[in-house]
């Protein structure tokens, strides 16, 4: 035993794992012993297996759930939305049909169109651009640019107003009087020419008229009434260059409508 007034260390064999050491144990002249404490050193690399766990029965709080941001999340529904919507109307648009307008004979080059010269097909709506079959009637009086076969689709590009001149072709105009022409004479008409031609044997003699027939006939582009004289018009004739120049320079002209 250690005098009074004197300290003695105490030693206390192995600590427990989370155990403070007892430092000194001091008796003071009054009899009193006073213990003194200091904390446990924490577990180094090798602890004990339970050291610096949390104590037991200290709650713990569930993870926080990340932050949505509700305008950014929005926009991304739209974003998606839009994508589909595109894909679903190019996709319609790329299967849809619709009726268009085909021939339903054949017709040669210069050919007037008439409303029974057509039909309808289905065909695809992302084609060329044909003519829809509900618009047949504003194909009506035009004219076939080239020979096309029974089904063949019409566009804009082989029923025009007026077939481009070919080669050796020319359009001459003839002033025609009532009785000149039949009634009705309408663009496209297949005609043939009749040339009236004056010869006079001497200026006082009576000139005597002949009548010539074109050999080839001549196809109606034109007709343009004039407005100060009745029963009067101007036929636009096509035909062969060299018959062109003997109409220009005839007397007289007369037509004669004749079928395909």
């Amino acid at each position: 035993m250690a005098p009074r007034g004197e300290s003695a260390d105490v030693e206390h064999g192995e600590k427990g794992p989370g155990m403070a050491d007892v430092g000194m144990i001091t008796r003071s002249d009054t009899g009193r012993t006073t213990v003194g404490v200091r904390a446990a050193a924490p577990p180094g690399r090798h602890g004990h297996a339970g050291a610096g766990r949390r104590a037991a029965g200290t709650p713990t709080l569930p993870p926080t759930a990340p932050k949505v941001r509700v305008p950014e999340l929005v926009l991304g529904i739209l974003v998606v939305a839009g994508c589909a919507l595109g894909a679903t109307l190019w996709y319609s648009a790329s299967t849809s049909t619709r009726e268009a307008l085909v021939l339903a004979r054949a017709v040669e080059r210069g050919h007037v169109f008439e409303a029974d010269d057509f039909a309808a097909a289905q065909v695809n709506a992302t084609g060329m651009r044909l003519v829809a079959y509900a618009d047949r009637d504003a194909m009506i009086g035009r004219v076939a640019a080239t020979d096309l076969e029974a089904a063949s689709p019409i566009t804009e590009s082989v029923a025009l107003t007026q077939v481009p001149l070919g080669a050796g072709e020319s359009l001459v105009g003839a002033r025609l009087e009532a009785g000149e022409f039949p009634a009705g004479l309408s663009p496209g008409a297949r005609v043939n020419v009749i040339l009236v031609v004056e010869h006079a044997t001497s200026p006082e003699a009576e000139p005597t008229k002949e009548s010539i027939t074109l050999d080839q006939p001549a196809f109606v582009e034109a007709v343009e009434p004039l407005e100060n004289l009745a029963d009067t018009v101007i036929a636009t004739l096509r035909l062969p260059s060299e018959l062109a120049r003997d109409v220009a320079a005839a007397d007289g002209v007369r037509l004669v409508q004749v079928g395909d």
